[in-house]
């Protein structure tokens, strides 16, 4: 007779390392499958308010977690039709559901269909730096790979004091710091860069720095309504009771919308516990709400956490938010995109006009005007001038200009410090090749990843910081050297390297009781008061007529070829001789490539052989005949 074992194998709670028992409540995670006791599931389990879902604490710190306590608010998948609909929550819900990671690719065409759909915007990134000395030069070269110039750049840790912020400059930006916590030599210090497009005020009221919290505030003025931007940084070695508390009477004193409020909390709202709930109060409260809701910081072995985000009071102009996988310290930056339409004046629409000048162009514009402008017979008149010049104009348009309906983004637009190389930029991108191969090996099982992917792109991070330098380096030893044996300009090249360099004074003026500050509205402005002087002066006089004699009680009219009787003409004054082609070059060729004219000087210089010999012969014509041409009579400011 045959004997048969029966093995069986009894399940064991993980909770409490005891066998489930057929009697036994038990509840099983709907990820993994694990059994445990009821009782334990307090301590094990945690609910995923992404996929409605109870999951235990193991595969919950192994997963991709998403914060979005709404989505349980606006739906019940247990009984969806007990829930009424309620489009605010909607709103907030759907946001911090589309909040993603995003690579350059995929970044740049997310600001390209916002600026394809013509919806005005400022946008914001903020990232924790964790020091200006060592990462500075990364994180910009970091950015530069992003078409997007960003409005608003927040910065948080920078380690450095208010007295060297321009020891950290970015083309085209203009900076507002919060000097380090007294004592401390790093963990401390906010920045702010604003775009220089944008008029702006620092708002000290708001500005303050403390053991507990650290906070920045700037106002965006020459908006459509004024945005407010501020950065915060709850240092963890501080009392976070007294950080909210001190947090929640500064947002008393915002305004009710158009603010945007960035920062590392370190608040961690992927977990649970009292302080978390208190933080959710402190915002909610005050009507802010949070746009990031996967995790932003993340070190090797470790949970990631979601300490990083952007707060705002007017979800409805919300375009776009989430993270850049990009990063040079353990925070991902994060960005958002915000309607927002800038004050322009309606006659600025020549302002609006772009202009590429890069090589391909000039050449394809020096083969138009050698084939259709050096050969052709212009009449050498006035009207033949017209002529000329329109059909230069012509060339000009038709090569260079740039549609700018079409979203065009050259590298000038991008956030690029002039060392920057597209080398760099391409070496960037491989450096997130090498961090997403790496953060593939992490599992459940091997949190750390593979050994090999994570020293690969430790080395090749630490290679590319070291070309990051020593392009700087490369950069500015070139620039001395051009400089060798100016004074002048080689000093301006120390200043700027100490950050003392001249700092470009954004114009505003007073007009008729009210601030101006576009740039064609004040020139008009200056026209107007110049051109009215001789009027006004003329208005107070009692006479306009400048000299009158008395003749038998009557006035005279006093003729101005009187004061000429008595003095012979010389008809020998002066003489002209006439220009030639080597003369006009010469002259074009001494212009700065950097003066304002209607044409680069730098394509007027390449195109100079083409042009030299029409333009001496207009001039000796206009000598000749004592004409001058209408074409040159207006200017253009």
């Amino acid at each position: 007779m045959t004997s048969i074992n029966f093995n069986i194998t009894r399940e064991r709670c993980p909770g409490c390392d005891s066998n489930v028992l057929s009697h036994h409540k038990v509840i099983i995670c709907e990820c993994c499958d694990t059994i445990y006791h009821a009782k334990c599931s307090e301590q094990s389990f945690k609910f995923d308010h992404v996929k409605q879902m109870w999951h235990c604490s193991q595969c919950f710190a192994f997963k991709s977690q998403r914060y979005n306590p709404f989505n349980s608010i606006i739906y019940d998948k247990y009984d969806p039709n007990t829930v009424e609909r309620d489009e605010d929550m909607e709103t907030i819900s759907n946001i911090l559901k589309d909040c993603r990671s995003y690579n350059m690719t995929n970044f740049n065409r997310l600001s390209k269909n916002i600026l394809n759909h013509n919806k005005p915007f400022i946008s914001i990134v903020f990232n924790n730096i964790d020091g200006n000395a060592s990462n500075f030069d990364s994180f910009i070269t970091d950015m530069s790979q992003y078409d997007e110039k960003f409005a608003v750049i927040a910065l948080a840790e920078t380690n450095i004091d208010e007295e060297n912020k321009d020891l950290y400059k970015i083309d085209g930006y203009s900076s507002e710091y919060n000097s380090k916590t007294d004592g401390k030599k790093k963990g401390s210090g906010l920045g702010v860069y604003i775009d220089n497009k944008y008029q702006y005020s620092r708002i000290e009221k708001l500005c303050k720095c403390s053991d507990n919290l650290e906070t920045l505030f700037v106002e965006i003025t020459n908006t459509e309504v004024p945005q407010i931007a501020g950065v915060v940084y709850r240092p963890p070695s501080g009392d976070i009771q007294d950080a909210l508390a001190e947090l929640d009477v500064l947002m008393k004193f915002l305004p009710s919308n158009n603010v945007a409020l960035t920062g590392d909390f370190n608040v961690d709202l992927l977990a649970q516990g009292r302080n978390i709930a208190e933080f959710e109060q402190t915002i909610y409260s005050n009507n802010l709400i949070p746009l990031i809701s996967i995790a932003t910081h993340a070190k090797p072995g470790c949970n990631e956490s979601l300490i990083d985000n952007i707060l705002v009071n007017s979800t409805e102009r919300v375009l776009g938010s989430g993270i850049l996988e990009s990063k040079i310290s353990h925070h991902n930056p994060i960005f958002c995109f915000i309607s927002c339409n800038t004050k322009e004046s309606p006659n600025d629409a020549k302002l609006k006009s772009k202009y590429d000048y890069c090589e391909s162009n000039i050449e394809s514009f020096l083969n138009d005007i050698g084939r259709d402008i050096y050969q052709s017979n212009f009449s050498y008149d006035e009207e033949g001038f017209e002529k000329f010049v329109e059909t230069v104009h012509e060339k000009i348009e038709l090569n260079f200009k740039v549609d700018s309906t079409a979203g065009f983004q050259s590298k000038r637009n991008r956030l690029m410090n002039p060392w920057i190389t597209s080398a760099l930029i391409k070496s960037v991108f491989t450096k997130g090749f090498h961090y997403k191969r790496w953060k593939a090996s992490c599992t459940k099982i091997n949190p750390l990843g593979e050994e090999t992917l994570y020293l690969k792109y430790k080395e090749y991070r630490s290679i590319l910081n070291k070309a990051i330098k020593s392009a700087k380096k490369a950069h500015y030893g070139k620039k001395f050297e051009l400089a060798k044996g100016n004074i002048k300009k080689t000093w301006e090249l120390i200043n700027e390297l100490r950050g003392k360099s001249k700092k470009d004074i954004k114009a505003s003026f007073l007009i008729d009781g009210r601030i101006v500050t576009e740039r064609r509205e004040i020139a008009n402005g200056f026209n107007i008061y110049f051109s009215s002087i001789a009027r006004n002066l003329n208005s107070k006089v009692q006479s306009s007529v400048p000299s009158r004699t008395v003749t038998d009680g009557n006035f005279n009219k006093t003729k101005f070829k009187q004061y000429l009787k008595g003095r012979e003409r010389i008809v020998n004054s002066f003489f002209l001789s006439p220009c030639d082609e080597e003369e006009i070059s010469k002259i074009i060729g001494s212009l700065e490539n950097g003066k304002a004219s209607d044409i680069s000087v730098k394509v007027l210089k390449k195109s100079v052989n083409y042009l030299s010999g029409h333009i001496s012969r207009f001039f000796n014509w206009f000598l000749d005949n004592g004409v001058f041409p209408n074409k040159l009579k207006t200017g253009s400011i």
